[in-house]
């Protein structure tokens, strides 16, 4: 095997691969560029999420993990906290130091890439692009996090985001929108935060699909047409720190 045939995984990689498993159990693994990393691309199985990332390691070819906690649980281990991945045509071979230093080393077979978690991520590629966004908003960690313990605590299942004279919030509701949930007395929570002027405008999204990594983002949503012509509001976050952008789907 040459050197670019193995590689050490590092904690911002752990760190997605963990939030991906929260997303869809299986994975798939592409081939990586010199000088620009990885490509990972999660799809929740319900289609109403999508997680795109780039990690810093250049894998060598790809590859398909069914059961992605079960992976990550072994790379978690403390004989392999420092150790090394080494790729072959159809498994990958880990190797690591036991508590008495002697090497250690699991043999871990590739899954069929024909398997129904893999069918929606081929030739799926980028996410679209933020242009003329009809909401738009830096979101930090703290404005996230209290968020979605607001909306937690009230079991409120809709993300709202509004633009109204000229003031951008995040509501949290049992209602798609704010009208009906000023009839239903939902108890609505309503952040405002650091938008860009835009037009009066009102989008909701399924609060369970938030299944990000906790950070600052910046929220942009966006209008695109599906393959059946029909007009479709996506939400697109981008993360601040890493390389790394989800999309959701409007709530239908």
């Amino acid at each position: 095997m040459s050197n670019n045939s193995v590689v050490s995984i590092c904690q911002e990689t752990m760190m997605i691969l963990a939030n991906f498993a929260r997303i869809n159990p299986g994975l798939r693994f592409n081939i990586g560029e010199e000088n620009e990393g990885s490509k990972l691309i999660s799809i929740d199985p319900s289609k109403a999420l999508f997680a795109h990332a780039v990690i810093k390691e250049v894998l060598p070819q790809e590859f398909f993990i069914y059961d992605l906690t079960r992976f990550l649980n072994i790379l978690k281990h403390p004989a392999f906290k420092d150790g090394t991945i080494e790729f072959n045509s159809d498994y990958l071979t880990l190797t690591g130091l036991g508590a008495d230093g002697k090497k250690v080393e699991i043999v871990y077979h590739y899954s069929d890439d024909r398997l129904d978690y893999f069918k929606g991520t081929q030739g799926y590629n980028d996410l679209p692009l933020a242009n003329n966004p009809i909401f738009s908003a830096n979101l930090s960690k703290e404005q996230l996090d209290n968020f979605l313990k607001a909306a937690s605590a009230l079991e409120h299942e809709f993300l709202i985001l509004k633009n109204e004279n000229g003031i951008s919030s995040l509501i949290a509701s049992s209602s798609k929108n704010t009208k009906t949930s000023k009839n239903l007395s939902s108890d609505d929570y309503t952040q405002q935060v650091n938008g860009i002027s835009l037009p009066d405008s009102e989008t909701c999204f399924p609060i369970k699909m938030l299944k990000i990594i906790p950070g600052d983002y910046t929220f942009n949503v966006i209008e695109m047409e599906t393959s059946d012509g029909d007009d479709l509001n996506v939400l697109l976050a981008k993360n601040s720190d890493f390389d790394l952008n989800y999309m959701i789907t409007e709530s239908p």
